[in-house]
């Protein structure tokens, strides 16, 4: 069979696939719609009995060539680097870029995609995602020079009011070291009349 002919194959079996839910969640909320195979001696659902969910079994697995591979007939692969995309065909392949890839990386990888003709598997549209990126990232630049200009005028005032608060003390100091002069004159001159 031909792989076009699988894939045909694969979709058809995707669509009536039913879909494997854990023995009683429809009963209890605590339990998790996470698939566990039925266990317990009396369990309905282990015995396949009829009017009980399905039980997962190899009669619904999807032929072997195409295992893994999307309905396109590509292979996804999770790529966190623009290394990763070199060993990478174009006609085989599609990208799935990692989680924990951050915005910049992820424009690199893009960039990397693009020219090497690679489509992206979790990104519809790459060119819109990689444009609003740039320009979130230009925004972010420029709200951080804005900032340091405001830190530096805090500073610059801050800096000021030092210089003013050192000049008013110095001016105090001056008056008091005046005063007290004074005062010893007074004391001395008291001194010498008596």
């Amino acid at each position: 069979m031909t792989i076009k002919r699988l894939l045909e194959q694969k979709k058809k079996m995707k669509a009536k696939m039913p879909s494997f839910i854990r023995q009683q969640t429809n009963r209890f909320k605590k339990l998790e719609k996470k698939w566990r195979w039925p266990t317990g001696q009396h369990s309905k659902m282990r015995l396949i009995r009829k009017g009980n969910t399905p039980l997962v079994h190899v009669g619904y697995r999807t032929p072997a060539l195409v295992r893994g591979m999307l309905l396109n007939g590509l292979t996804p692969m999770r790529v966190f680097n623009e290394k990763d995309i070199q060993t990478l065909d174009a006609k085989k392949h599609t990208i799935v870029i990692g989680a924990a890839v951050g915005k910049r990386k992820k424009i690199m990888i893009i960039d990397a995609a693009h020219k090497k003709g690679i489509s992206i598997y979790n990104i519809k549209d790459s060119k819109a995602y990689e444009k609003k990126v740039k320009d979130e990232l230009a925004a972010r630049k420029k709200g951080r020079k804005q900032k340091v200009v405001v830190e530096e005028k805090k500073e610059d005032k801050k800096s000021a009011k030092k210089e003013e608060k050192t000049k008013d003390t110095k001016a105090e100091s001056d008056a008091d070291d005046k005063e007290k002069k004074r005062l010893e004159a007074e004391k001395v001159m008291i001194g010498k009349t008596e």
